[in-house]
């Protein structure tokens, strides 16, 4: 019988079997393409679901920066439950090193209309002198790079060398960066580093009224560098009822104290708003703190 039915599209990840993508755009149009019937942002299950009348056949095309994915796809969407379909998506593979002395540095630039931001000069300057490596003398001079047709560039850096950056267009805001130990990282993160995630011991905390807990988180960089102690340079940590519980920020650790019986929340938010990043998640989902 003729009606709207629930369709449900997954967004497969090819490079990683059984793994799904978010935050891809699913569009839904008619079979010619032209007529659009809806468009949702896959799930972290990578889940797009739509209601969407049946018997009828669909167009679908789906997006999301650097993901490869085959477009379009047809859905021929029935009356029988269940409607179920599959995009296959191949993210860009990230590249690395086989040289356990260097680190690729790769990533994607793009014009404020999204848009490849292509031949963009980027030079990089060493700031260690002398320096020996297996022998061989590092010379002191500056590389230059150049993204390509799509904004990629990609550079091959010793790790834990420190570089200054200098890009087209933003000669007057040269950074200073510091090269993870890892075969590979994302360059505009570690261009614009910033607080990436907090890990904590537990997912909630009880501490008895008049008394005090110790807790030792960890906090990352994007590119998922540890950061010492408690970051409290970089991470602003409050509770938000400081009549159930007082927090004491020290260096490497924080000390919660009870103040009263009740329950109220451990946020961590970052200290600076400078660098924007879209999507922004938090760096906690808010951890309870119970007061006995």
């Amino acid at each position: 019988m003729a009606g709207y039915v629930p369709v449900d599209v997954y967004v497969a990840d090819l490079t990683n079997p059984g793994q799904y993508v978010e935050g891809v755009l699913v569009k839904v149009f008619d079979e010619e393409g032209k007529k659009v019937y809806g468009q949702v942002n896959s799930n972290a299950d990578g889940l797009a679901s739509f209601l969407l009348y049946a018997p009828r056949v669909y167009q679908v095309r789906a997006y999301k920066f650097q993901v490869g994915i085959q477009n379009p796809i047809i859905m021929d969407v029935s009356e029988t439950l269940p409607n179920t379909f599959t995009i296959n998506a191949h993210p860009v593979e990230v590249v690395a090193s086989t040289d356990p002395r260097i680190c690729m540095c790769s990533g994607h630039f793009r014009t404020p209309s999204l848009t490849p931001a292509r031949g963009v000069d980027i030079y990089v300057i060493n700031k260690f002198s002398p320096l020996l490596v297996d022998n061989t003398g590092v010379l002191t001079e500056r590389s230059h790079f150049v993204t390509d047709k799509n904004g990629y560039v990609c550079m091959p850096l010793i790790r834990c060398g420190l570089y200054d950056v200098i890009i087209e267009g933003y000669e007057d805001m040269e950074r200073e960066i510091a090269v993870p130990d890892a075969p590979s990282c994302n360059f505009p993160n570690l261009l614009f580093k910033t607080v990436g995630s907090v890990s904590l011991d537990a997912g909630s905390y009880e501490v008895r009224r008049g008394q005090t807990i110790e807790i030792t988180p960890q906090v990352y960089t994007t590119t998922d560098e540890l950061i010492e102690g408690t970051g409290r340079e970089d991470v602003t940590w409050t509770v938000s009822d400081d009549t159930i519980a007082s927090l004491t920020v020290e260096w490497d650790k924080l000390t919660l104290y009870g103040n009263a019986r009740g329950t109220t929340t451990l946020r961590a938010t970052r200290s600076d708003s400078s660098i924007v990043r879209i999507p922004d998640p938090p760096l906690t989902d808010g951890i309870q703190i119970r007061v006995l």
